[in-house]
């Protein structure tokens, strides 16, 4: 089931500042992922901020970038 526009817009805005995937945003909102891929594009050209994401690197340095 499709949800409501201004719901599947919240989720994809929650989903970008997470950092979620496009394809899982999509699945998420209900909405296909080349209207996600716009959503995100705009929300990138407005300047919203993401979270930034902590990458694992090998455990022999214990940093994590």
């Amino acid at each position: 089931m499709k949800l409501p526009a201004d719901e599947a817009a919240r989720i994809i805005r929650e989903c970008w500042v997470e950092g979620v995937t496009i394809p899982a945003a999509a699945v998420r909102s209900t909405r296909s992922t080349s209207y996600v891929h716009k959503v995100y594009k705009q929300l990138e050209e407005d300047g919203v901020t993401r979270r930034p994401h902590l990458v694992p690197v090998p455990e022999s340095t214990g940093v994590a970038l």
